[in-house]
């Protein structure tokens, strides 16, 4: 959705400023079903070993479907989740 998108891209810039290099970017909707998320995870461990780090902006039931695809495929420990919370909180 939006906040992903723009999340995501916010992210891609600073990345690139920083000189910080994304290997690869992939977009999984929170509704996707087991099968495209079981993808999802065998696309991301082509990969393997150089990528490991995945950087998350979604929502709380996709990285449920991301976390439920790799127990189901044995990938658990095999990557680092860097996510994102979508509150904003203010201070004054």
């Amino acid at each position: 959705g939006n906040y992903g998108e723009s999340g995501m891209e916010a992210f891609k810039d600073m990345s690139a400023k920083e000189g910080i290099c994304i290997a690869h970017s992939y977009k999984i909707y929170s509704n996707a079903g087991e099968q495209s998320f079981d993808k999802l995870l065998k696309k991301l461990t082509s990969h393997l070993p150089k990528a490991r780090v995945v950087a998350c902006f979604c929502e709380g039931m996709t990285v449920r479907g991301l976390l439920m695809a790799m127990r189901r495929l044995g990938l658990a420990g095999e990557f680092l989740l860097l996510g994102s919370f979508g509150s904003l909180i203010c201070c004054s």
